[in-house]
């Protein structure tokens, strides 16, 4: 994990209206969750079919030094073709950022509800070559053990995911990542252990995926509730290097409080497991 000593966001002057469109879990913490760095309107963009946001990102970290990037998101909603009204909000967002030390991470991401939501399409793209810092495996790893390295990453996720009731979805999800070009500190752990992954390979998989979803809107709820539940199984039957099961669970819950109309609370609850040898880069994190 890398200590933010400065984060500076040039917003637009439409940004006062923007909502937290592109909150996403980053495995990559070279920069802040852009969501939460967004100011939050919820009414200015439920009210429209869709819109285009743009917002110019600059940064400082030890690791990257001076970075500047760019972030997109397209938000819409699709008619019905039976009555006048819509699906949920959907969203496709992308991100690209380089830095001083020539690091670059491309990034794009999507949620689409199709028409009357009887399908949803959630899937991940992404390029990336940035530094990462290495603590050590367990819960009994000295502080002073941590190790810079860093490695390149071209990674592809689709999920796809049929409305079996109502806000209740079954579906598959297909993952493939390629890790290459470690570059790793001569006397660390990495380089001298046998850590599963610290020399990269393919990490491919298929998993099944179980959601409700009755969030008012998916990116950036105030009433509802989210669940996902999934499991992904890897190994050399879909083409990859690591044999494990990765067992997912997601709970969110969302209430509007009673003081005011724009006044919320929300609460999130993750579970990450892992059975087998994943690659240390896909283990679960302490700390954040």
């Amino acid at each position: 994990m890398r200590s933010l000593y400065f984060v500076c966001f040039f917003l637009l002057f439409l940004f006062c209206g923007v909502p937290r469109l592109l909150a996403q879990q980053d495995s990559a913490a070279h920069r802040p969750t852009l969501a939460r760095r967004v100011a939050a309107r919820f009414d200015s963009l439920t009210n429209r079919d869709r819109g285009l946001v743009p917002i110019p990102l600059l940064y400082f970290t030890p690791d990257t030094r001076l970075a500047y990037g760019l972030a997109l998101a397209y938000y819409f909603k699709i008619k019905s073709r039976k009555d006048t009204t819509s699906t949920r909000l959907s969203y496709i967002q992308g991100l690209a950022d380089y830095t001083q030390n020539r690091q670059l991470d491309v990034w794009s991401y999507w949620y689409v509800f199709l028409r009357d939501e009887k399908w949803i399409l959630k899937g991940e793209l992404r390029y990336r070559n940035f530094p990462d810092r290495f603590y050590g495996i367990g819960n009994d790893t000295p502080d002073e053990a941590v190790e810079r390295f860093s490695y390149n990453l071209v990674s592809i996720k689709e999920l796809v995911m049929r409305k079996v009731a109502p806000n209740v979805y079954l579906g598959g999800d297909f993952n493939l990542a390629y890790l290459y070009r470690f570059r790793l500190a001569p006397e660390g752990q990495l380089a001298n252990e046998n850590i599963v992954g610290n020399r990269g390979g393919v990490n491919s998989g298929l998993g099944a995926v179980f959601l409700v979803d009755t969030r008012d809107n998916v990116a950036n709820a105030t009433k509802g509730r989210f669940l996902e539940v999934s499991s992904y199984f890897y190994g050399r039957y879909v083409g990859g290097d690591f044999r494990y099961t990765n067992v997912l669970g997601t709970y969110n819950q969302y209430w509007r409080l009673p003081w005011g109309r724009d006044h919320f609370l929300a609460s999130n609850t993750f579970v990450n497991l892992n059975f087998g040898n994943p690659p240390f880069v896909h283990l679960s994190l302490a700390g954040g």
